[in-house]
């Protein structure tokens, strides 16, 4: 599963869960839901912000890796490669 997609999931599995099992299970449980998955979420965001720090770590896609050599990229248009996009055209 993705990190960013923890950060997210985390404190939300958290809040169902007590809402749904806090008065069963009792105080305890309900403190360590309550604090356990959102530190855990705040983990993955740290995670997530050194990965990105170090220049991403994810493989691009597939669609990318087979667009990049036709100048085409994940959208397939061109754009941005100085061919057709913005970036070919000069300020006057």
């Amino acid at each position: 599963m993705n990190l960013l997609t923890l950060i997210v999931l985390l404190p939300l599995v958290g809040f169902v869960l007590n809402g749904l099992l806090g008065g069963r299970l009792g105080k305890s449980f309900v403190s360590a839901v309550g604090c356990g998955l959102p530190i855990l979420a705040f983990v993955a965001a740290v995670r997530s912000f050194l990965v990105l720090m170090n220049g991403g770590g994810e493989e691009p896609h597939e669609e990318a890796r087979e667009g990049a050599g036709e100048g085409g990229g994940a959208t397939g248009g061109g754009a941005g490669h100085g061919e057709h996009g913005i970036c070919s055209r000069r300020a006057t």
